[in-house]
């Protein structure tokens, strides 16, 4: 019996693909893989060609379900993993895209979580700043006021001089975040 009749030519592409597919006969150890990989197994018939055709189904049928699902997850990673700022969160999806089309990953853009972290803390550290700020100018301010004024010149030096600053700290701090 001619097991090589009606048997197709097998290619490395075959070979390493159907590795994979290979029955439990075929032990994962060198010497095995390395004559699976010359093309020792490739007129054997039966069991390899078994594993070459299998390869070659899954290879060619339609992937329609696989397609809508890998979609439906790609949504669900998304949401999964926004974060950052708006340009940040664009540039992610068109790096996951890009990785799953196989294609280069494009450069990072906008800033990402610890972007926007350190950027926010920036922003409490210089209000902080200058409330502390202000809160010397006006402790300078009541340090210099004259006590021993008359009440008329004390009102017209705090009015003048403590009043303002005074003002200002507590607007800021009263719309300063706890």
């Amino acid at each position: 019996m001619d097991r090589t009749k009606d048997v197709p030519e097998v290619t490395q592409a075959d070979r390493e693909a159907g590795w994979l597919y290979r029955p439990s006969c075929y032990k994962e150890d060198p010497e095995t893989k390395a004559w699976w990989m010359e093309g020792g197994y490739d007129r054997a018939g039966g069991v390899p060609n078994q594993a070459f055709a299998r390869h070659r189904t899954e290879a060619t049928r339609p992937l329609t379900a696989e397609i809508a699902d890998l979609r439906q997850r790609t949504e669900s990673l998304w949401d999964a993993i926004k974060h950052g700022d708006d340009e940040h969160r664009a540039w992610l999806k068109e790096a996951i895209n890009a990785h799953l089309a196989g294609e280069a990953v494009p450069e990072t853009r906008g800033k990402g979580r610890k972007e926007a972290e350190i950027s926010d803390l920036r922003a409490q550290l210089d209000e902080a700043m200058w409330v502390m700020k202000e809160a010397r100018f006006l402790c300078d301010r009541l340090g210099e006021l004259d006590w021993s004024q008359d009440i008329d010149d004390l009102a017209n030096d705090f009015n003048g001089h403590v009043d303002p600053p005074l003002s200002r700290l507590r607007r800021v701090l009263s719309e300063m975040k706890p």
